[in-house]
């Protein structure tokens, strides 16, 4: 996963939850003995629907971090499987240790904390009692997260928010352009930008959204219906993505200028989409065509925002996170932004920069929360702190402001 989308991996653990498996009861001889002798059946099943707990991602990356402590433990001639607490102890202390070519730590208390989810999880899974529920392993966490603060060793702060008149502007820098490429981008971005930033998506969420699950409403404007995601693993959650008073800012209009490209693609190529382009003018976009239902009929498994080459070829496949980033930061160029500046943008400036403005408006953590699907108000609060530190500070009622 990348650096943008750090403050929602679900395979980082903070310091309270690592802690917390220190509650947790291990296995004994006497639980052991008592189990039941059962059918291979029956033993699949129970595979299976365990297997399922968690999301291919997080298994894969379970695996790939608990790989590097199994190589680790190899060098040091310590077991694995089952590993005693202080192996776990040692192996994090080592971690901390060790410094990066620019001289600072090597390795984040984010970073050491998900390796500690990893072993757990391989613990369990193997059927052997946790190591890291051990005081030893959640205080060497905790006692490494205090060395890295007491030496001003913060966490790296993440992709810095775009706030409604940055995405204002960014969607009318999108419409320069006359070539046909640049305003099939200009709509294609348009939408993108404004689904992205109204729906709090997270980058891979919007990148693979279905032309079909983005569906017309009535009365809410667009209904996005995602599929298992990061957030909710068992089932799929509706995202409203309400209409605005503006139309050249309205993500339903943005959405269904850009729908009517996809499907001009699909009924008559590159051609058909030329007609479309030049039968109709962008100029002003002085009226909302989000009241109606679109009468078009999109293909199944219709990427809904894809790659455009430069002769104006709307290609097949969907964009991915980086191309998101590319594309926000292009448009943030021709803004006049810095290269510096720019750098400190990506695909999650979308998500961050909801999260923000909602807390800058008045919004509350539950409201917040109803649209980004966060799990914990920490996460929202940890916004506050890095990018509203104004928000419900006292510091506005003095007389002197």
């Amino acid at each position: 996963m990348g650096a943008a989308d750090q403050p929602d991996t679900p395979l980082v653990e903070t310091r309270a939850t690592v802690a917390d498996r220190a509650t947790d009861a291990e296995p004994t001889s006497s639980t052991t003995d008592l189990a039941p002798q059962l059918s291979t059946a029956a033993q699949q099943r129970i595979a299976l629907a365990t297997a399922a707990a968690k999301a291919p991602n997080t298994r894969a990356g379970y695996a790939i971090d608990f790989g590097r402590f199994e190589r680790w433990c190899a060098k040091a001639k310590q077991r694995a499987l089952p590993a005693h607490p202080h192996t776990v102890a040692d192996y994090l202390t080592d971690a901390a240790s060790t410094v990066g070519p620019d001289g600072n730590p090597a390795y984040s208390p984010d970073t050491l904390a998900r390796w500690t989810a990893a072993i757990a999880h391989e613990h369990r899974a193997a059927g052997h009692g946790s190591p890291c529920s051990a005081a030893v392993v959640s205080d060497t966490l905790s006692g490494i997260r205090r060395l890295y603060a007491a030496a001003g060793l913060r966490r790296p702060r993440g992709a810095d928010p775009l706030l409604s008149d940055e995405i204002r502007a960014l969607v009318g820098a999108a419409s320069s352009g006359h070539t046909l490429a640049r305003r099939l981008a200009a709509r294609r971005d348009a939408a993108l930008i404004l689904i992205g930033f109204v729906g709090a998506l997270r980058s891979d969420e919007l990148c693979a959204a279905d032309g079909n699950d983005i569906v017309w409403h009535r009365h809410d404007g667009l209904h996005l219906i995602l599929g298992r995601t990061k957030g909710s693993q068992e089932e799929a959650v509706t995202v409203a993505v309400p209409r605005a008073t503006d139309p050249t800012v309205c993500p339903p209009c943005a959405w269904l200028r850009w729908r009517a490209v996809l499907h001009a693609h699909h009924d008559g190529g590159r051609g058909a989409v030329g007609l479309l382009i030049e039968s109709e003018t962008d100029a002003g976009l002085p009226h909302h065509i989000c009241l109606r239902p679109p009468t078009a009929v999109l293909p199944d498994r219709c990427s809904a925002f894809r790659p455009i080459d430069r002769h104006g070829n709307v290609r097949p496949m969907a964009l991915d996170a980086e191309s998101l980033t590319d594309i926000l930061r292009r448009h943030l160029t021709t803004l006049g932004y810095t290269t510096a500046e720019i750098k400190k943008f990506s695909g999650h400036s979308l998500r961050a920069g909801f999260v923000t403005a909602a807390l800058r408006a008045g919004a509350n953590e539950r409201q917040i929360m109803r649209q980004t699907r966060h799990k914990s108000e920490a996460m929202v609060r940890r916004y506050q702190r890095e990018n509203a530190p104004l928000v419900d500070n006292a510091v506005n009622s003095l007389p002197l402001l």
